[in-house]
Order: C-alpha cells, then structure tokens, then sequence
C-alpha cells in the first residue's frame, strides 16, 4: 500500500514539474518564432539568401556543363532574372522557394524555344544534359517555322532527332529546377531551425542567470539551459504552426 501511495506522489510530482517545463518551452518556442519572424519581416533575408544560393547554384552547374565553350554563369542568372520577373530582381528572389521555381521552369519554356538567345542560361539549367543533345538544339536554333516544317518532310529522321533532343533537354532541365528547389528549401529551413536553437538558447540563458540563486556558480546554469534551449528550438516550429493554425479564420 505504501509503495502504490510513494509511486503516485512521484509521478503527481513529475506531471507538476512537466507541465511548468512544456509551458516554459512553449512560450520561448513562440517568442523564438516571433523573432525570426520579425527579422524575416524587416529585412530582406530570405531575398539575400535565395540570391546567394541561387548564383552559387549557376556557378556549380556551369562547371558541370557539357556545351562547349562553357557558359557564363553571371549572364545566365540575369537572363533568368530577366525572363522570369522583367529584371526584377527584387520581385524575382523575394518569391517564396515553389513560386521561385516556378517561375525558372516558365523561363526555361523560352530558353528551350530560342536556345540561341539564351545561350548562357540553356549550358547551366541543362548541365547534365547529353552534349549532342545541346549540340543539335544550338545548331537548329537559327531555323524558321518553314526550315522546321521543310525538314520534317525532307529528312524526317532528322526532324524527330531534333524533337528528341528538345524533349530529353527539357526533362534534364525540370529534373535540374526540382533539385534546386529541393535543396534550397532545404538550407532554408535549417538555418531558420539553428536560428530558432540559437534564440532559444540565448532566451534560456537570459531566465536562468536572471532566476539564478545568489550564490550559485553561472557556469552550471548556462549547462543546465543548453538541454533546454535545444528543446525549445525543436518545440519552436511547432509553436509557431499551432500559432498559425489558431489565428487563420475559420471555414464554416
């Protein structure tokens, strides 16, 4: 009977404590979120980042490049700029990861209707693409809608070579856009989840230097908040989508 008794004061003695614990979490989670958002909203971050990633990206794919001579990659990011936005760079990078890639895929359409014109851009969105399939697209560039339909009924072997370079290049390019956007959703999101277990760590420290007993040394609360600083960055997300979920209105 005692022991059924000493077991129950110590889980009512854990669930006491628990509960203090995941509110304290929760509300660094929320603040922590709130911050990052904050800082999202007043400065161009995510604009910064996608540029900077996006250009890293070119330059890759221009080293990897298969048309000969290789493409420069500066001139292909404006041209994409260029194509996708006007040259609004601004509006170009500040659109969210699948609006952005969306917006390559539609200049993409061109570049693979006048690869001539965009000669740059073509070597780095198609860089794993086969060479004789870039070849044939950059030699056929020139042609007229009557050379193509004069092809087709003069040489019909070469006229379905060419569609099936232009097909293959195509699906390489889309292939190449998803992994963009594949892995640039990816960076974004961990840095934003390291920004949120950085400020959650900082606001822990805060409570706990403030909270700390005259007397207690301050190395041992700066351990003791790191635990609780990586929870709260985990639970930071999580506060922020509930947040999210209870402020968006309602369907009837």
């Amino acid at each position: 009977m005692e022991f059924t008794t000493e077991i129950t004061q110590f889980a009512d003695a854990i669930s006491s404590r628990a509960v203090g614990v995941v509110t304290a979490l929760a509300a660094i989670g929320v603040v922590s979120m709130a911050i990052i958002q904050t800082v999202k909203d007043l400065f161009p971050v995510r604009r910064l980042f996608q540029e900077s990633f996006l250009r890293g990206w070119l330059h890759e794919r221009r080293r990897e490049s298969q048309l000969a001579p290789k493409p420069d990659d500066a001139r292909a990011g404006q041209d994409l700029v260029r194509l996708a936005t006007s040259g609004s760079s601004a509006a170009f990078y500040d659109l969210p990861i699948e609006q952005l890639a969306g917006q390559m895929n539609a200049a993409a359409a061109l570049v693979l209707e006048f690869p001539a014109r965009h000669r740059d851009l073509l070597g780095c969105l198609a860089s794993i693409a086969e060479p004789d399939d870039l070849r044939v697209l950059v030699e056929r560039a020139n042609q007229t809608r009557a050379d193509l339909e004069r092809l087709q009924q003069q040489a019909p072997g070469d006229y379905q070579a060419l569609v099936d370079a232009r097909t293959r290049v195509m699906h390489q390019v889309q292939r190449s856009i998803d992994g963009f956007q594949i892995a640039a959703g990816y960076r974004w999101k961990l840095y934003m989840q390291l920004a949120a277990f950085t400020i959650s760590y900082v606001l822990t420290v805060l409570g706990v230097t403030i909270n700390r007993p005259a007397g207690t040394p301050a190395f041992g609360g700066l351990v003791a908040a790191l635990p609780l600083g990586i929870l709260g960055g985990f639970l930071a997300p999580v506060a922020r989508d509930l947040v999210v979920a209870w402020t968006q209105p309602r369907r009837p």
